[in-house]
This record gives structure tokens, sequence and C-alpha cells, in this order.
């Protein structure tokens, strides 16, 4: 049988021939294994031998390392940094390299996955594109490259708020942002009337998006009414503090029209009147311009040719009224009654008169 660290390994892994073959070795098949054999007699053990300690090393290859760095003041303007170079897999020991473009750093051995370096660092100014690479066998990985540049802070802190408003349109959450015009590596602090506020609180929650700003989540309510304001420094020296502006906030602020909305609303609500009245005088300026133009052409069409042919027909009728009023008094002195057929004759005048008023009526809509 096989041991591996004193424990008995399955005797399915074991060959007819006794022999213990490991097909894909990994960093978990690492340990001292031991062969024992074993003469039974009548179930009982007569004799053990064992075979020396073989001592069996399984390197697990080394992951790609991340890179990071850390800025420390180490004194009255001078500044450093730490470089982290750390992989996840790979058996030790690991030889970690620092590389600035095609230039080593400096490397290093160690025991552990991570390994760190010192370098001087010059604010303001770009010194580089750094990469880690890590190796503990034939094969080399390698990190990304990361610029190294520290920016301190400078330039004014911008504040600005968002919030959420429930089904009555009442603000009930605030998000204040917090950004400085520049800074690589800021530090954030939120303030409620000149109280701090650290990381998470009853009504509050503080969310840094590093390097380029702070979000505080704020709950409205009575216990969050007050004065907000951040402050904004370096991680690596708070020799320089910078404020942004304070604003005052509580449910009856957030939840007032401002009175720029209110004249605004009114405004278009009067320009709307404007427009409607307007439009209602335009239309009766028109249908009074219409009837007048209307009329003026009435009045041309009569004037000639209307006016002629009028005139000659009350000129007629009058004639005939003329000579039946004569025949009339003719028929009165001699006592006869000719009523009827006098009547009918003026009836037919009068449906002649009809005719002719409808073919005059034809030549007006002709002129």
């Amino acid at each position: 049988m096989w041991l591996r660290d004193g424990q008995i390994i399955n005797p399915s892994l074991i060959r007819a021939d006794d022999s213990f073959v490991i097909s894909r070795a990994t960093s978990k098949d690492s340990g001292s294994y031991i062969c024992v054999a074993t003469n039974t007699f009548n179930g009982t053990n007569v004799f053990n031998a064992s075979s020396p300690e073989l001592l069996v090393t399984v390197k697990a290859r080394v992951s790609n390392p991340d890179i990071s760095f850390t800025v420390f003041k180490e004194s009255y303007q001078s500044y450093f940094c730490v470089v982290s170079c750390q992989s996840t897999r790979g058996t030790p020991p690991i030889r970690f390299s620092l590389f600035n473009g095609t230039d080593l750093v400096s490397n290093v051995t160690v025991q552990e996955r991570r390994a760190t370096f010192k370098i001087p660092v010059v604010l303001d100014q770009h010194l580089g594109l750094f990469q880690c690479q890590a190796s503990n066998s034939n094969r080399t990985a390698s990190s990304r490259w990361i610029p190294l540049e520290i920016v301190p802070v400078g330039g004014p802190v911008t504040m600005h708020l968002e919030y959420d408003m429930a089904e009555n349109y009442e603000v009930i959450y605030l998000r204040l942002y917090c950004k400085p015009e520049r800074g690589s590596h800021p530090s954030f602090q939120w303030y409620l009337n000149k109280n701090p506020l650290h990381d998470q609180g009853s009504f509050y929650y503080v969310f840094n998006q590093l390097p380029g700003q702070s979000i505080l989540l704020v709950s409205v309510g009575e216990v969050s009414a007050g004065r907000y304001h951040c402050e904004v420094s370096d991680s690596f020296d708070n020799s320089t503090v910078i404020n942004s502006k304070r604003c005052y906030l509580d449910r009856k602020v957030l939840n007032h029209i401002p009175a720029l909305v209110v004249g605004v609303v009114f405004g278009c609500f009067s320009v709307i009147v404007l427009l409607v009245s307007a439009c209602c005088a335009a239309g009766v300026i028109f249908r009074r311009r219409r009837y007048v133009e209307a009329t003026l052409v009435l009045d041309n069409c009569l004037t000639e040719p209307m006016m002629l042919i009028i005139g000659a027909r009350l000129t007629l009728e009058k004639d005939q009224w003329e000579t039946a009023c004569e025949d009339e008094l003719e028929l009165s002195m001699y006592g006869e009654d000719v009523v009827t057929g006098e009547e009918a004759e003026f009836d037919h005048a009068s449906e002649d008169s009809v005719d002719d008023w409808i073919q005059y009526k034809k030549i007006l809509e002709e002129v």
C-alpha cells in the first residue's frame, strides 16, 4: 500500500503491479510518499517493510500578478510610493521583478505570493509606465502596465445633488456628489452641521468612487436636516484641505416649488391666453372684412346692368298698373262685374314677374 503524509491512498488508484501513477499532478499532490509491504499469515501481519520516504513537490505555476501602489509622505516635500505585486496562485518561492518600461527597477525572491518595492516620487511629474513580472518555473507571468503620476488635489471642489421622489412627488432620498477639479489620490470627508459623517449612519451612507468623486446617500427626514459640505485633501498629505460650498437641506426646502418655476408656468399660461385672444380678434376682423368686401362687390354688380334691368322692369309694371286702373274705372261705370278676369290677368302678370326675377338672378350670377 501507499501512504501520502501518513494517510493511506485509495487502493483504487494503485495498479496491479503495486505502482502508483499521478497522471496530472497539481500542488495538492505534493507531500511525503512511502510504500509499505506487508507479509500476512492466517490474517496476522507477520512482517512489514517500508521504502525510504520520497518527498514530492508539485509546483503550481504562478498567475499573472496584480500591481498597485500607495503614496506616502516621508518628510517635508519628500514623498515615496510602495509598489505592490501580488499573485493569487503559484507555489513559492516566487521571483518578482519590477520594470519601468524596459528598465529593470528591482527584483526579489520571496516565500509568498506578494512582494513590495519602494520608489521615490516627485509630485506633478509623469514617472513612467510600471509592470510586475513573476516567475517560479520556466514561465513568466506579467501584470498590466500602470502610469505612475502623483497629482495633488487642487482647484475648487464642486458639490451637486440628485434626488428620488415618492409617488406623491415628495423628495425622499438625496444623492450628494463631491468632486475636486484635480487630484490623483484624494481623500473625502463629509460633514453635517460641521459634524463628520463616517462611512455609514442611521440615515446616510458614504460611497467613494476613487479617484474621481465621493457620493453621500441621504434619507430625507427631520434628523437629516442641516448644512452639508464635503472636504477634500490628499490621502498621503493632509496639509492641503479644500472645502466645498455649504448647502442647507431639509424636507420643506426640498419640496418647495422655486419662484422661477412658478414664474415660468404663469408666463406660459399668460402667453397661451394672449394667443387665443389674438386668434379670436383676428377671426372677428377677418369676417367683418369679408362682409364689407361682399357688400362692395354686390354694389358694383347692381350699378350698371342690373340697375337698368330693374328700372325697365319697374317702368313696365307701372304702365301695366295704370292701364289696369283705367280699365277698372271704365268697368265700374257700367256696373259690370269683371273682377275675375282682371284678377286672372293680374295674377298671370305676377307669375311672369316671378319668372323674370329668376332670370334676373341668373344674370346677377353671370355678372
